[in-house]
């Protein structure tokens, strides 16, 4: 307990000492300060500070009183004891009410020391009150500081008008004289001097930026933590020599932060005292975060606003773009909306079509500051950066340092050297709605500052909006290009299909109605034969394409050994040239392996490339077939990967080239890359010289792919010829045997003896007449025992009597088809025909169409018109074995 300060009026001396040992008999260590007169009485309140005061109410010259009333004046905080023998009752509760804490009479001086104890208690008690009662106040006044800053600088978007008065209020608040307000720019990574206080405009211009880690501002905005100096000109650190110079006693700087993310710092500064108390640089932190967030809103409002502006303009643009289907304007617009919109001095935009930068639209949108390369017109070769912005399909943004430390910088072209100075870069891929790059918008030298974020963002909008509209184009430009092909082709194929019916009809009616020499009717007869397989070719050749275009193509696979492939295409075709005096040469390496797929469709391929060959190469040209194989390291379009079959055979890395080379027509440059498409001819006129409905090469390519390989074509133009090289993977396997197909379809392709049916009993079931009698004479020329049926229920009465060895039914007939009949077949006896191997004879040619009929119960499905001797073979491989009768 501390030793207590008491001022004693007593002008006995022998109270005095008694007052002093009941103290101190009472356990109050004080020291006692005795006056008599009233100078002395004022003197010593004036010049000390005293805990009590004890007072004898009559003195010589003075009166307690008096006393009283001096004390009131001057220390009224300090407790007032009354201590006298001639106090009485009246007189007492006078001075109580006058501000005396108590009295004591000095018969009983006993009550003293519980009086003081009491006094002193209640004086602390009211002291800490009162201390409380500042310090609340202190508190509300400092919240309703800060809930009104709070409120002003959240309300308004220009926080800056504000933060000067704030500063004011807090420096009155606290007793400061300096600020210094800095902000981060982050384009230069420099702090920037916002706003000062307290300062000369001369210190303010020599401190308007800082280094990250320059002075106190500079480390505190690269730690992010704040910093207080006490005793400063004492300080001998170097960081808060700025501080020093002005005259500051105690410093403190705060970072400004939000989110995380600095955006400046504030700090304040005092001359008048050397340190700051913990509850103003409390004060001072959250008005420093109060700030920070008002700037930083502030700062967001503004981005937010730009963005808002973008946005709309971008919506502007998306109209302006999308009102147009010319892909040149679309371009121009494209380009020149993304340089205003972001606000760039250059730009560029570039549309490709199947990556083939070589015939890319290059469109160039340049300011004023570079009005001398407006001619500029070179275009990119897709190599380099433009490979990495186009490949990995993602924005590329990099200051001009970044971008000139870029590995495939010098990728901007051959022709780079002459491209306008560029500074920094923005590229953003054009992607369109398969997935594939088509191109992309590139810009370069912002109006202020590098490329940012929200750039990239805008810009990839644009990029979005602007690829579809590019594809919308495309699509109409294709649609309209589709519906003049359909128009074309249209006619094509009634030209194509009228044409062979002419000397079918002619020559029928001149048969029956005259009489010929033999010479002319065997002419007769081929030109008729000759007509109607070209009819059936071309209805083939669109229900091949039909098939491509649902995907419905099905390949019956085995190995193959590509030479008597080969072969047999030749021979196919050798009529054909033999009659334009056309030389067929062929190389065929017989030790090409063999590879994985269909016989009778790589067979359609070659027939196909060569028939194409001879119509287009003149009387007296040449075709060439090579054989070969190569290895996966020679370099060719579209090289397959290593595959599997459908057997699980794996396939190595070696291919079997084919190649068809003529001396004809050859392909003009600009329709080479089309060559493959369906219905697309170099001519389509009314004039044109050869014929055909444009099927055959995108027949040719799909089927190639069909079996992992790629198919292209060459030609050095007009006149120059062309070469068409199919690739196809080899496996390692051993042989298998053939399927029942292909070994139909080889016994077909020699001679077949008249007597291959001999013994054989065939019911026919046709609802046409014509094709009836046809193939009931035709087994019969075979040699077999043909009955014929003109309807399904007809038939099944007739298979428990004649008990046939093959059934050879028409799908699509009146009242029942072949479906119907077949599981009527199906379900009688075995005695009675039931198991009946059947065949399905049909018009209906399509893949699905071969399925349901297999799954039918037919053994095998044959497609109409069809050769006698391919149907004879198929009879009698089913009818062997068999023995109903």
């Amino acid at each position: 307990m501390k030793v207590l300060h008491i001022l004693l009026l007593e002008d006995s001396l022998l109270d005095t000492e008694l007052i002093y040992a009941n103290l101190t008999d009472g356990g109050i260590d004080c020291e006692l300060v005795q006056v008599e007169t009233r100078t002395d009485f004022v003197t010593a309140l004036e010049t000390d500070s005293f805990d009590l005061i004890l007072s004898d109410y009559s003195l010589p010259s003075f009166d307690g009183i008096s006393a009283l009333k001096i004390a009131g004046t001057l220390c009224s905080e300090v407790p007032f004891i009354f201590v006298s023998a001639t106090i009485g009752e009246e007189l007492a509760i006078e001075t109580l009410k006058n501000g005396a804490t108590d009295y004591v009479l000095k018969q009983r001086l006993e009550r003293l020391v519980p009086s003081v104890k009491r006094a002193l208690r209640e004086s602390q008690e009211r002291s800490d009150r009162i201390a409380a009662e500042q310090d609340l106040h202190k508190s509300h006044e400092r919240l309703k500081l800060l809930s009104e800053t709070a409120s002003k600088l959240l309300l308004n978007d220009r926080p800056q008008e504000l933060i000067d008065n704030l500063l004011e209020e807090l420096f009155s608040h606290l007793g400061l004289e300096v600020y210094f307000n800095y902000l981060v720019d982050r384009e230069r990574q420099l702090l920037h001097l916002n706003s000062c206080g307290g300062v000369s405009e001369q210190v303010a211009k020599e401190r308007e930026w800082l280094e990250l880690g320059e002075t106190v501002c500079g480390r505190v905005a690269l730690e992010h933590h704040h910093f207080v100096g006490e005793n400063i000109q004492q300080s001998t650190d170097p960081k808060i020599e700025m501080a020093r110079s002005l005259g500051m006693t105690a410093y403190a700087c705060h970072p400004l932060l939000a989110h995380g993310q600095i955006i400046g710092t504030l700090s304040f500064g005092t001359r008048n005292r050397n340190r700051f108390e913990a509850d103003e640089i409390e004060l001072m932190k959250v008005v420093c975060d109060q700030v920070a967030i008002a700037i930083e809103r502030a700062q967001m409002l503004t981005r937010q606003r730009q963005y808002t502006s973008r946005l709309q303009r971008l919506a502007e643009a998306s109209v302006a773009i999308n009102s147009t289907l010319s892909l040149e304007e679309m371009l121009w617009l494209i380009t020149e909306q993304s340089r205003d919109i972001i606000g760039a001095h250059q730009s560029v935009t570039s549309m490709t079509v199947d990556d083939n930068w070589a015939q890319a639209i290059n469109t160039v949108s340049l300011s004023d500051k570079y009005a001398q390369w407006r001619d500029y017109s070179e275009k990119t070769d897709g190599s380099g950066i433009y490979a990495a912005v186009c490949g990995m399909k993602r924005p590329m943004r990099m200051t001009q340092d970044e971008l000139e430390a870029h590995p495939a910088w010098r990728g901007f072209g051959k022709e780079a050297e002459k491209h306008p100075p560029m500074r920094g870069w923005l590229a953003v891929p054009l992607i369109g709605r398969n997935g594939k790059n088509i191109g992309l918008i590139q810009l370069s030298d912002k109006y202020e500052g590098e490329f940012t974020e929200e750039d990239e963002a805008i810009l990839v909008q644009m990029a979005q909006m602007a690829s579809a509209a590019i594809d919308n184009a495309q699509l109409y430009q294709e649609s309209q290009q589709a519906n003049r092909m359909k128009d074309e082709f249209l006619a094509i194929l009634s030209h194509e299909l009228r044409s062979p019916l002419n000397p079918i009809l002619g020559w029928t009616q001149l048969l029956r109605t005259r009489k010929f020499d033999q010479a002319t009717t065997t002419r007769a007869i081929e030109t008729i034969e000759r007509n109607a397989k070209l009819q059936t070719q071309l209805i083939d050749d669109l229900l091949d394409v039909s098939r491509i275009i649902r995907g419905k193509v099905g390949l019956n696979i085995s190995q193959i050994n590509l030479v008597s492939t080969l072969e047999a295409a030749i021979d196919t075709v050798r009529l054909a040239a033999d009659a334009k005096s056309i030389q067929i040469q062929s190389w065929l390496d017989p030790t090409v392996g063999l590879v994985s797929g269909d016989s009778s469709r790589l067979q359609q391929v070659v027939w196909n490339l060569l028939s194409n060959a001879i119509k287009f190469t003149p009387e007296g040209g040449r075709v060439e077939v090579k054989l070969s194989m190569v290895s996966a390291q020679k370099s060719f379009a579209n090289e397959p990967e290593p595959m599997t079959n459908d057997q699980g055979l794996r396939t190595n890395h070696n291919y079997a080239q084919i190649q068809v080379l003529d001396t004809g027509k050859g392909i003009r440059a600009d329709f080479l890359p089309y060559v493959f498409d369906s219905f697309r001819q170099a001519d389509g006129s009314t004039t044109r010289k050869y014929g055909g409905l444009g099927l055959g090469l995108a027949i040719v390519r799909h089927l190639v792919e069909l079996h992992g390989g790629t198919v292209y074509a060459e030609s050095l133009g007009e006149g120059q010829g062309a070469t068409f090289t199919v690739m196809l993977p080899l496996i390692k396997s051993e042989g298998k045997k053939l399927t029942m197909q292909e070994d139909v379809l080889f016994s077909s392709q020699s001679s077949v003896p008249s007597t291959l049916l001999d013994g054989v009993r065939v019911l026919v079931v046709d609802d046409d007449t014509d094709t009836r009698e046809f193939l009931t004479f035709m087994m019969e020329q075979y040699g077999a025992e043909a009955i014929a049926a003109a309807s399904a229920q007809e038939a099944f009465e007739l298979i428990p009597q004649v008990r046939p060895d093959v059934l050879v039914s028409d799908i699509g007939m009146p009242h029942e088809d072949g479906y119907s009949l077949l599981g009527k077949v199906r379900g009688l006896d075995a005695t009675q025909g039931g198991e009946t191997p059947a065949v399905a004879l049909t018009a209906y040619a399509r893949e699905e169409d071969r399925i349901q009929a297999l799954s039918a119960g037919f053994q095998m499905h044959l497609a109409k018109p069809v050769e006698p001797s391919e149907l004879a073979n198929v009879v009698a491989k089913l009818a062997v074995g068999t023995s109903n009768r």
